[in-house]
């Protein structure tokens, strides 16, 4: 809340459209046309939002914009999938022996 406390509420608005449009689809376009139909507005409007909301977000090296604290959490939550995957199987083949 604190990163986007001196932000409008449109703003805020569209930074959390990005955000969720980043996971699951692994990017922000850099596309601006591409950005005002996912924000539902018009390219001008979306040009307004990402002057401010823009700064949340770094080039990916790949035509797209990424938000580094977006992408520790997928690392986060991916690494905790994985263990918890593991931990079950270890307790599969605890209770049943193992079956490849």
């Amino acid at each position: 809340m604190l990163g986007t406390a001196t932000m409008s509420l449109a703003e805020r608005g569209a930074y959390l459209l990005l955000l969720i449009y980043q996971w699951d689809h692994g990017s922000v376009p850099d596309d601006a046309a591409e950005r005002a139909r996912i924000l539902s507005c018009s390219v001008a409007q979306a040009d307004k939002l990402w002057r401010v909301v823009g700064r949340k977000f770094q080039t990916d090296g790949n035509g797209g914009w990424q938000n580094a604290r977006l992408e520790r959490e997928r690392t986060k939550q991916n690494t905790r999938r994985e263990a918890l995957s593991a931990s079950g199987r270890k307790g599969a083949d605890a209770r049943w022996g193992g079956h490849d």
